[in-house]
């Protein structure tokens, strides 16, 4: 019996769509669509016109026949509140950190892995001799974000400039004021660049850029992952305490400034610091074999492919049972 040919969607970028699974050469989308994506010059001929944001995507709404779709899982790339937004006669179609339909839980970065840390923690490693460190760029931001999301990137650089103004924070990273950063903290391969800058450090500011219900970056699991207690923030609409404990991470809200902060950080014993430590890498370690069971990504990618199928009007996809697929 002759292959079934797979539907072609053709897709106008009206931007590159970069790391989303909608960037040309990415596979796992058309897997879950069951079709194959077939990029188009031509916005007029294309079945589905997308974008990581909505004010790219507006120039080309009107008489194209293409429909719209903006994703992105970048919050400030795109900060529209509701799943569709009518321009004339034509939907544009959103799906974003705000519309609740990208981030699924809060494991989106999480890798499924822990190296060599099998047991708990007996108190501080010996090569963790120094207090805290901020791995990041700076950049003070003010930006409107729909509430109840809110920026984060001001307190975060402000606090860590004030650690480090004390000698109680080392600071890493680009675009820092002059004199502040001790080395770039993307040079060479990132992941083992930023293992090593964490390493000696018992403490790590690592709260997200935004802090909105769901959004979970690599942050938290890098520290974590490299024995560094984070400094998280864990207030409203954050929904990390799902997961973790009250007393686990250093949680920002519970500090009105800087100084209460390093000072708390200076007077923590080391019993304390190793039981919220392994409390930390306890959750991970369960979240890590959770995660080998289902793939947070994917469950983006099926969510994607769902309103993708919806918006075009194309069938389910069959499972092998011969029934109807619609993932997500």
């Amino acid at each position: 019996m002759p292959k079934q040919k797979r539907r072609v969607i053709r897709i106008f970028y009206a931007d590159a769509m970069s790391y989303t699974p909608l960037a040309p050469g990415e596979t796992a989308l058309a897997d879950a669509l069951g079709c194959e994506l077939r990029p188009t010059r031509c916005s007029f001929l294309s079945d589905l016109i997308v974008s990581r944001s909505l004010s790219q995507i507006r120039g080309y709404v009107g008489w194209r026949r293409g429909r719209h779709l903006v994703w992105t899982h970048e919050p400030r790339h795109d900060i529209t509140g509701q799943s569709v937004v009518r321009q004339g006669r034509k939907d544009i179609h959103i799906m974003n950190l705000y519309t609740g339909d990208v981030y699924l839980d809060n494991y989106y970065y999480l890798r499924p892995a822990l190296r060599q840390i099998t047991g708990d923690l007996t108190g501080f490693p010996k090569h963790k001799d120094k207090l805290c460190c901020i791995v990041a760029g700076y950049g003070v931001r003010d930006q409107k974000l729909p509430p109840p999301a809110f920026d984060l990137t001001r307190i975060r650089c402000e606090w860590a400039l004030r650690g480090n103004e004390t000698g109680q924070c080392d600071v890493y990273g680009g675009h820092w004021p002059d004199g502040v950063s001790i080395k770039e903290n993307r040079d060479g391969e990132w992941y083992n660049t930023k293992k090593d800058l964490l390493r000696p450090y018992r403490f790590s500011i690592s709260p997200e850029n935004t802090n909105s219900a769901l959004y979970v970056t690599e942050k938290i699991w890098d520290s974590i992952e490299n024995v560094c207690l984070p400094i998280y923030h864990g207030g409203r609409p954050s929904a990390i305490y799902q997961d973790f404990p009250e007393g686990s991470f250093v949680d920002l809200k519970d500090f009105s400034e800087p100084d209460e902060l390093f000072s708390a950080l200076e007077a923590m014993s080391e019993a304390e610091w190793t039981e919220r430590m392994n409390t930390c890498l306890r959750v991970m370690r369960e979240l890590c074999a959770r995660y080998r069971e289902t793939n947070t990504q994917q469950k983006a990618v099926d969510a994607l492919a769902a309103r993708i199928r919806r918006i075009l009007g194309i069938p389910p996809v069959p499972s092998p049972d011969g029934t109807a697929d619609e993932r997500g």
